[in-house]
C-alpha cells in the first residue's frame, strides 16, 4: 500500500514540472487535494483491516438521535460479522448494558456470553425489565478469547427505552444488587487453571451449577440449562468462574464458599426424598431470599396440616409478604409452597382446601392462626 502511493505521489509531482509557471500554482493545488484524498483513503483502510468483527443494529439511529425501542419491543436485533481470518471456535461474543447520563460507569448492569456459531450472524438481544428501566443506554458487544478471556476490540451503540414502572430496579439500584457488578478492564486475563474452580472434575461442576438455579436471574437460566449438557470441563469451568466474578469482581471464590455454606444448610433442614435443599420451595425460596424475618409454626391445629408461615419486611419488589407452606405429603419436611398474600408473587385459590383435612375447620376462622395472615 505505501509503495503505490509513493509511485502515484511521485507521478503527480513529475506532472507538475512539465506545466508552465502560469498553471503552477493550480497544479501544486491539485496535488496537495489529491494527496489528502489519497491519505485519508489509506487510513480508512488501514482502520478497517484493524476491526476484527463489524456489528449493525436492524434499527439505525436517525440524524444523530439513539435508537428508541417502546415497551412492547422486547430485543435487539444486531447482524454481527467476525473476521474470517479468525477462528470462530476460538473466540466468544460479549455483550452488556451500561446506562448513559452523569451517572456513567464502566461497570455493566448486566452482561451474557454468546458463543459464535458462525462467521456472520443475528443475535437478539434481550431487552430484561430486571435491569432496564427507561432512560438512556449503552449496548457494548466485546469480541474475547474463548481461553483466557483476552479482549480483542469493543463496539457500542446508544438507545433510547420505555419500560413500565420497575419497582425491581429500583431496589436492586438502592442497594447495589445489579446482576452484575463488573468493572470492564481491557488489561486483565485470567488463567481458569489457577481458579478455585479447576479442583472441581465436570460431574462436580454440573451439581454446582445445577444449584445455582434459586438464584440465577431470568436471563441467566437458559444458558445455565444449555452449560449442564455439555462435557468439556474447560467450558464448564469458565462457565462457573464467569458466574461468581459477574457477583463478586474482587474475590468469586468467596462469593461461592458463602453460597456453598447455604446450600449445605438446605441440604440439611430442607431436603427430604429424592430432593435436594436447593430444589425443594422453602430451599430456593431460602437461598433466593434469604431467612425469613419472622417464623409461626402450627403441628396440632385441628383438622389441618401441619403448616409453616414465613414473614419477609422486604423481598426484592416486594415489601411485608407472607408465604404459607404446608406438609401436604407424608414425610416430615416436605413442605410445599401453598400461597402467598401477594398475588404477584405466588396465588393459589384453592389453598384452603388443600391446608384442611376437615372441610368444616375451613370455616373456623377464630381458631387457626393461619387466618391471620391470609383470606378465607
Amino acid at each position: 500500500m505505501r509503495i503505490k502511493l509513493y509511485h502515484l505521489f511521485w507521478r503527480l509531482f513529475e506532472s507538475s514540472r512539465d506545466v508552465r509557471s502560469a498553471n503552477f500554482f493550480l497544479t501544486i493545488t491539485r496535488f496537495t487535494f489529491s494527496a489528502i484524498i489519497l491519505l485519508f483513503a489509506a487510513l480508512a483502510c488501514s482502520a478497517q483491516t484493524s476491526d476484527y468483527f463489524i456489528m449493525r443494529a436492524s434499527k439505525d439511529s436517525l440524524d444523530g438521535y439513539m435508537t428508541f425501542y417502546d415497551t412492547q419491543e422486547k430485543n435487539i436485533n444486531i447482524l454481527l460479522s467476525i473476521d474470517p481470518s479468525l477462528s470462530i471456535a476460538n473466540h466468544i461474543f460479549e455483550y452488556g448494558f451500561q446506562p448513559k447520563g452523569k451517572l456513567t460507569t464502566d461497570q455493566d448492569l448486566y452482561n451474557e456470553i454468546i458463543n459464535i456459531p458462525s462467521e456472520t450472524f443475528e443475535y437478539a438481544v434481550p431487552i430484561n425489565d430486571t435491569f432496564i428501566k427507561s432512560g438512556n443506554y449503552t449496548l457494548l458487544f466485546r469480541l474475547k478469547t474463548k481461553e483466557n478471556q483476552k479482549l480483542l476490540q469493543e463496539k457500542k451503540i446508544n438507545f433510547q427505552t420505555l419500560r413500565k414502572p420497575n419497582t425491581y430496579y429500583r431496589h436492586q439500584a438502592k442497594k447495589n444488587l445489579l446482576i452484575t457488578q463488573r468493572v470492564k478492564s481491557k488489561e486483565i486475563q485470567i488463567d481458569i487453571s489457577k481458579t478455585f474452580v479447576n479442583k472441581y472434575d465436570a460431574d462436580r461442576l454440573k451439581k454446582n451449577i445445577f444449584a445455582l438455579a434459586p438464584i440465577a436471574e431470568k436471563a441467566e437460566l437458559g444458558a445455565l440449562s444449555g452449560i449442564t449438557k455439555s462435557n468439556k470441563v474447560n467450558e464448564l469451568r469458565q462457565y462457573f468462574y464467569n458466574f461468581w466474578q459477574n457477583r463478586n469482581p474482587e474475590d468469586p471464590r468467596a462469593a461461592w464458599l458463602e453460597y456453598a455454606e447455604k446450600l449445605n444448610y438446605c441440604s440439611r433442614k430442607y431436603a427430604y426424598g429424592a430432593f435436594k435443599g436447593y430444589q425443594t420451595d422453602m430451599g430456593r425460596i431460602f437461598l433466593r431470599f434469604g431467612a425469613p424475618n419472622r417464623i409461626v409454626k402450627a403441628t396440632n391445629e385441628r383438622g389441618a396440616r401441619s403448616y409453616e408461615i414465613w414473614f419477609y419486611t422486604e423481598m426484592d419488589q416486594f415489601t411485608n409478604i407472607s408465604i404459607l407452606f404446608s406438609q401436604i405429603g407424608t414425610m416430615a419436611n416436605e413442605r410445599v409452597m401453598l400461597h402467598s398474600d401477594e398475588p404477584s408473587f405466588y396465588f393459589n385459590p384453592n389453598w384452603a382446601s388443600q391446608l384442611f383435612i376437615d372441610p368444616q375447620e375451613r370455616f373456623n376462622t377464630t381458631s387457626h392462626r393461619v387466618y391471620d395472615f391470609f383470606k378465607p
